[in-house]
């Protein structure tokens, strides 16, 4: 083998190794998403089982490509703010309505954004269903 043989399969292997980014993609996430669905454990009592957010509750989330992120409440009160996904599985949020950014984990379960987070009794999932 002659010397640019070998230099340019030396810089196809770097370009291998060395190309790839491994940041987290958070196009999945990408969208408005409206809460349909609670599962409170061990919260109010201990109710084990998904229950219905009446329309007049539900939230709606908005990721942007960029980084942004919009929370608008019952009664049109939007809370905005940016958003970070972690190792794709740990999402970051933090908004103007918030003192300190707050951590949350997130999955995908068919067509369903959960998200997870610690209350003062357990755990609380709260399910997304994406409407735009």
């Amino acid at each position: 083998m002659n010397t640019q043989t070998l230099l340019i399969c030396f810089c196809f292997i770097g370009i291998g190794l060395f190309g790839c980014s491994k940041e987290e993609s958070s196009s999945g996430i990408v969208g408005t998403w409206q809460l349909i669905e609670e599962f409170e454990g061990y919260a109010n009592g201990g109710n084990f089982q998904w229950s219905p957010v009446h329309e007049e509750d539900q939230i709606r989330l908005i990721f942007s490509g960029d980084g942004d992120y919009q929370q608008i409440r019952p009664g049109n009160a939007i809370c905005e703010g940016t958003y970070l996904l972690q190792a794709g599985e740990i999402l970051t949020i933090d908004t103007e309505c918030q003192t300190k950014p707050y951590h949350q984990e997130i999955s995908f379960e068919d067509a369903f954004l959960l998200l997870t987070y610690t209350g003062r009794e357990g755990y609380v999932i709260q399910k997304y269903l994406r409407v735009e």
